[in-house]
């Protein structure tokens, strides 16, 4: 059943019961399924490191222009992860702890029985579990030169995707179905209120996090100014405490918040990312090994802190739930994406024989400046010299020009609309100086030289057109004097010229 549908019928039949507290046995079970989620996610961690290097090696052996085998998979790992005790710092696997939750007769008699949710989480680690010891069979006794074992891991690593974002809504619906039951646990006022400061907090933590996961600059940016205000919150709180020690170990936990807001402004601030990581998004990066070991148990983040500090002194208050990893696909930048479909190609094929066949020839180029050519005053036009090269498969076609102030120069090359996996070559003069630039990293720049004196030309050919067709091109300069942006929208059929012009 889908978990959105479980979220409807579980919330449904809250109705009377939204205010109602637990007894101590019923708190108790529902930890224990907090403490098997969060197990889960544990473990979640080292499959997600499994994933993450199957597919930056699988991209890296199909980039190699010769076939270099995939060394690293996972086979000596335990034969089940989910159920090995010796993975992360606490005993009990989650196979251990829904073995028992399954045979607690506690099971039956909770105010608001979510054990479907504990259901489909049991489903997402079983699959994940066997699905990474499918990969290792391939990467370990199957030819990764033939092109259908390629589109078989990648395939694979989708649907983990895909399982990854079903725990994740799994957690959320969990947490949504049980955000009364958080609310109405009876301890002291002035506990209470640092429970309820470090609920609101939380809360809002997780807001953010899955901003990051869209990539959301403003969305992010919102939840820290709040985050900010409700740490001094909280701190306030905490100061109300008769406990000096208490006080001191829920100051240190406000520290690790302190310190993952750190993180996030560093993300606000553009501060770069790892080489490794550009391909996957700042978004992911942050989100993954930034902020996630400062929430989650393997990183001693402040959910496992405060889950200690409840057990040790003996709050009677439910624990705070984890954050799933996610997982993002990347293709390797020789293979168009939409070729992984595999319509129409044999699955025998040898994958540098396709790449080969699959890529556009230009064996020449004819440079047409009379369709659109910009109107400039006289004294900035120069003598236009057509680069000739070999008949063109496709028309190309000189419709924007761009002033630089030097003869070495940089520009700057982006996906201007939706990043949909856009490549493009780039042609100078007659010559392909890069080939195959993926747009749907960040912005791309590269440095080039022109002719003083001569008309200068950048051909922009589309080797694909993404998910979204057409192409979408986005180019700046920016020099000592001039500045210019353009853009492009093309198909395979139509290359577009961008004219270079010298201006002392």
């Amino acid at each position: 059943m889908n978990v959105w549908i479980h979220i409807i019928l579980l919330l449904g039949m809250t109705t009377g019961l939204s205010a109602q507290t637990l007894t101590s046995d019923q708190r108790d079970f529902l930890n224990k399924e907090i403490r098997f989620l969060n197990e889960s996610i544990h473990r979640m961690v080292i499959v997600f490191q499994v994933y993450e290097n199957y597919n930056s090696e699988i991209t890296k052996h199909v980039d190699l222009p010769t076939n270099e085998g995939i060394k690293n998979t996972s086979s000596h790992l335990p034969e089940n992860l989910f159920a090995d005790n010796n993975l992360v710092r606490r005993g009990d696997s989650p196979l251990e702890l829904y073995a028992e939750l399954s045979a607690d007769p506690m099971k039956d008699k909770m105010p608001l029985n979510n054990w479907s949710l504990i259901q489909e989480a049991k489903g997402v680690i079983d699959f994940l579990n066997k699905d990474r010891k499918k990969m290792d069979n391939i990467i370990d006794n199957e030819d990764l030169e033939k092109f259908s074992n390629i589109q078989m891991i990648y395939g694979e690593i989708e649907k983990a995707l895909e399982y990854y974002d079903k725990l994740r809504s799994t957690v959320k619906v969990f947490e949504k179905l049980h955000l009364n039951t958080y609310h109405a646990q009876e301890i002291s006022p002035e506990k209470k209120q640092v429970y309820t400061a470090i609920l609101e907090l939380h809360y809002d933590v997780k807001k953010l996090v899955r901003q990051l996961r869209a990539d959301s600059r403003s969305g992010v940016s919102t939840s820290v100014t709040k985050l900010e205000k409700e740490i001094g919150w909280l701190r306030a709180c905490v100061a109300k405490l008769e406990s000096t020690q208490q006080r001191s170990e829920l100051n240190s936990v406000v520290v690790n918040i302190e310190k993952l807001i750190a993180e996030i402004n560093n993300y606000l601030d553009n501060k770069p990312v790892p080489a490794g990581y550009e391909p996957f998004g700042r978004g992911y990066y942050y989100h993954n090994y930034e902020l996630l070991p400062k929430i989650n148990q393997y990183g001693s983040g402040y959910v496992w802190k405060l889950g200690e500090f409840f057990k040790k002194y003996e709050w009677p208050v439910l624990n705070l739930l984890e954050e799933p990893h996610y997982i993002k696909v990347v293709y390797p930048e020789r293979i168009p994406i939409e070729m992984m479909a595999g319509d129409g190609i044999d699955p025998d094929e040898n994958i540098r024989e396709l790449i080969a066949a699959e890529l556009p020839q230009l064996e020449k180029i004819v440079v047409d400046t009379t369709i659109d050519a910009p109107k400039e005053p006289e004294e900035d036009k120069v003598e236009e010299e057509v680069k000739k090269v070999v008949p063109p498969p496709v028309s190309i076609i000189a419709k924007e020009t761009i002033k630089v102030d030097s003869a070495f120069f940089e520009i700057s090359l982006y996906d201007h609309l939706r990043k949909d996996g856009d490549r493009v070559s780039i042609n100078v003069n007659g010559q392909w100086v890069h080939e195959r630039i993926s747009l749907e990293k960040k912005t791309t720049k590269i440095k080039l030289e022109i002719n003083n004196g001569a008309a200068n030309y950048i051909i922009i050919r589309a080797d694909n057109e993404g998910w979204s067709t057409p192409n979408t091109i986005g180019i700046s300069y920016k020099g000592r004097v001039t500045e210019n942006n353009v853009s492009f929208r093309q198909d395979l059929k139509t290359n577009e010229a961008i004219e270079i012009r010298f201006i002392n």
